[in-house]
């Protein structure tokens, strides 16, 4: 659903379309590319044997039924999983490496937002940044992040990649501070975002984007706040 507006920002989906397909998979990442939306977003999660794989949750319970998390089971193990639950025209999806994802963004020429997901170190950082580079795709990407250690390793490893601090909580002074000093966007949950908060971050040559808006009302009240991102499943 396209939303009307004279001025709007720039629209990112939500581990892909995932209000048309499964979400984080080959399926919705196709589905956002043959859209209109600016970015594609995903989350990234290091597998027992080290590889880079796209999933939202530590196990694969809520798509799965089974209670194996992602960080005991190799590549190969993820593989094999049939993710069936969620959609219907659909028999199964598959679990994509991130090496998949960088790909698909690429061939639509979407903006690649990625978010990592807990279990990183130093070593998967720079294998991270390396598929990024392998793909030419450091200029299409922002990496987003609930870990604030994460994103100031890549700063400065990359000064001039686009970052989003990520959070669900009100700012403090000090992560204010370390935005404001390591060049963070911020990509707050939506009932954080004020007028107050986007002209402060503005003020600073700062943008902020907003997650998950999936209400047409929701999204122009932001709209309205001259907001720089909006993250939905289906809004456009």
């Amino acid at each position: 659903m396209k939303i009307l507006y004279e001025k709007r920002p720039l629209m990112i989906a939500h581990r892909g379309a995932s209000g048309y397909e499964l979400e984080n998979t080959k399926e919705a990442f196709i589905a956002a590319g043959n859209r209109s939306f600016y970015g594609i977003e995903t989350d990234v999660r290091v597998t027992k044997d080290g590889y880079l794989i796209v999933f939202h949750d530590a196990d694969l319970k809520r798509l799965k039924g089974l209670e194996d998390k992602i960080r005991d089971l190799t590549l190969q193990e993820i593989k094999s999983v049939s993710l069936t639950k969620g959609f219907n025209h659909i028999d199964y999806y598959q679990i994509p490496t991130f090496k998949e994802y960088l790909k698909i963004c690429k061939y639509y020429q979407k903006k690649a937002i990625i978010e990592l997901k807990h279990g990183f170190n130093e070593k998967t950082i720079n294998q991270l940044i390396l598929e990024i580079q392998e793909q030419e795709m450091l200029d299409e990407s922002i990496i987003i992040s609930f870990n604030m250690e994460y994103l100031i390793n890549i700063r400065k490893k990359l000064p001039y990649l686009q970052i989003q601090y990520l959070t669900g909580e009100e700012l403090d002074d000090e992560r204010i501070n370390l935005c404001i000093n390591y060049r963070f966007d911020v990509d707050l949950q939506k009932d954080l975002v004020t007028p107050e908060i986007i002209n402060f971050f503005h003020h600073h040559k700062l943008k902020v984007n907003a997650w998950t808006v999936d209400n047409v009302d929701e999204a122009k009240r932001l709209i309205m706040m001259n907001i720089d991102y909006l993250t939905s499943n289906f809004l456009e």
